[in-house]
């Protein structure tokens, strides 16, 4: 996942999280999918809450060659949530 900065690839989804939560834990903002409006059959719907039980996990490398995470990129949730 640091191959490249995770701020710039995962933008919208730690904005969405930053948004903060409602009652039942899921985001007060959405991710927004982009698909053409040509898509048959059943598409997803175009905005999705994320529920409170959503991980994201992946693996980093360290060594010279990969970015550090920024201090914006944290490894859990933060104590306001």
């Amino acid at each position: 996942m640091n191959l490249a900065r995770v701020e710039y690839y995962f933008a919208d989804f730690l904005s969405v999280l930053e948004s903060g939560r409602g009652a039942g834990g899921w985001t007060q903002e959405a991710i927004h999918l982009a698909y053409p409006d040509t898509v048959e059959g059943n598409p997803p719907p175009r905005e999705i809450c994320l529920p409170p039980n959503l991980y994201m996990i992946g693996t980093v490398n360290v060594d010279e060659t990969t970015h550090a995470f920024s201090p914006k990129v944290s490894t859990g949730p933060s104590p306001s949530n």
